[in-house]
């Protein structure tokens, strides 16, 4: 296949290319545009971990063991089991993908919501996710 790739990385970009596609004929067999987005940052990744680690203290603040949340054996959480039984869970049913190094940026988005809603609505423990300075 012949063609050309651009990385828009800002709206300027975006509005040029744009531009340029409609300065060119279809053709017979029109354009093909495809549309992805990077891995997870670093940055992403160090957060997700540092939420991890905050909702496991919150969940053990607030007496909310294992068993409470999941049905499970009455052990405390911990980075681990936030992780795996938490977050995992909700990225393998949104994204069935198995390992944070597989998400996409916007997939860390739409499962911290998914989590975030849940546990509001059903025990009342919210966390701000993680910004880039770890606050």
């Amino acid at each position: 296949m012949k063609g050309t790739h651009s990385h828009i990385r800002n709206q300027a970009q975006l509005d040029n290319l744009i531009d340029d596609l409609r300065n060119q004929p279809i053709g017979e067999f029109g354009y093909l545009v495809k549309i992805e987005t990077g891995k997870a940052t670093t940055a992403q990744r160090n957060s997700m971990y540092l939420y991890f680690r905050q909702l496991a203290q919150i969940l053990n603040d607030a007496g909310l063991d294992m068993v409470a949340v999941l049905n499970d054996a009455e052990i405390p959480w911990s980075e681990h089991t936030v992780k795996s039984e938490i977050w995992g869970k909700v990225m393998k049913a949104i994204t069935d993908k198995t390992s944070t190094t597989q998400l996409d940026r916007d997939e860390v988005s739409k499962i911290y919501e998914v989590v975030n809603r849940h546990l509001a609505s059903t025990f009342g423990v919210m966390l701000s996710f993680p910004n880039r300075f770890g606050e």
